[in-house]
């Protein structure tokens, strides 16, 4: 049984973005692919309430750099390292209220592993991560 309602609303949230990536490859066996991520949001917010304080709208904007290193041990196994920035999305309410502040809080992530083919139809991805938020 609902009592009461404490927030309710409508959101309507925008996400462009662009990734741009290479490789530069070192030597035969081995190549380093950096590239950059940018997203652009938009919120609009409007309480169902009425609440004028919790209703607005907010563009915020994020960079993400990535770098990532590949070393091909033979054409059936490569070992990785993946590194790169991002954020964690919140609730659209907080950005429209505080959208001064960092509402789209920087996320940090790392991946070593390896993937490798022991059959023809067979691809196995092992891996070590640790993400940051």
């Amino acid at each position: 049984m609902v009592y009461d309602t404490i927030v309710a609303g409508s959101v309507d949230q925008l996400n462009a973005n662009a990734y741009v990536d290479g490789a530069l490859s070192v030597t035969e066996r081995f190549t380093v692919n950096p590239s950059v991520r940018v997203d652009v949001f938009n919120f609009i917010y409007a309480d169902a309430r009425g609440d004028k304080s919790t209703s607005g709208q907010a563009m915020q904007m994020r960079v993400s750099p990535k770098l990532n290193f590949d070393y091909y041990l033979s054409d059936r196994a490569q070992l990785y390292l993946r590194t790169g920035m991002g954020f964690h999305s919140n609730d659209a309410r907080a950005v429209v209220v505080d959208s001064a502040n960092a509402t789209l809080p920087r996320a940090y992530g790392t991946d070593l592993g390896t993937t490798f083919k022991p059959l023809p139809r067979m691809l196995v991805n092992v891996a070590l991560w640790a993400l940051y938020l």
